[in-house]
């Protein structure tokens, strides 16, 4: 969630609220941690 990319400290950017931020990277993480617990709790073959 680091950085808005804004080189003047007085101008705010609404890139803080992009999609990419929002939604697509804690699911993406939640997802990856629902595939390991997935992967540990698997019972062997």
């Amino acid at each position: 969630m680091a950085g808005g990319s804004s080189e003047d400290p007085n101008v705010w950017s609404g890139e803080i609220f992009s999609f990419r931020r929002i939604r697509l990277a804690p699911t993406t993480v939640l997802a990856g941690f629902g595939i390991v617990i997935y992967s540990i709790f698997k019972k062997n073959k």
